[in-house]
Order: structure tokens, then sequence, then C-alpha cells
């Protein structure tokens, strides 16, 4: 699966972000997260639904 990826993708960004003019924060990561966390458990789902 590669949402540990998309995960650690997310976080590399918020820690690249204060080196370029803008703020890393713990809440964008979390939602990052959260965001790849749900859109797997919906393609998990519908893929069961198509097989």
């Amino acid at each position: 699966m590669l949402a540990p990826l998309y995960i650690t993708y997310g976080g590399v960004i918020e820690l690249i972000q204060p080196y370029v003019n803008r703020y890393g924060e713990m809440l964008d990561f979390g939602a990052n997260t959260l965001g790849v966390v749900i859109g797997s458990m919906i393609g998990i789902a519908i893929n069961k639904k198509i097989m």
C-alpha cells in the first residue's frame, strides 16, 4: 500500500516549508494524514464492492 509513502511525503513538505518563507504546522500534517487514511479506506471499500 502506498499510504505510508504519501504520509511521509506530507511530512517532508511540512519540514521544508520554513525554508521557503512558509510555516510548517502539525495540524496540516494531521489533516494530510487524515485525508490519506480516509481516502485509502474509501478506495479499499470501493475495491471490495467491485471485486
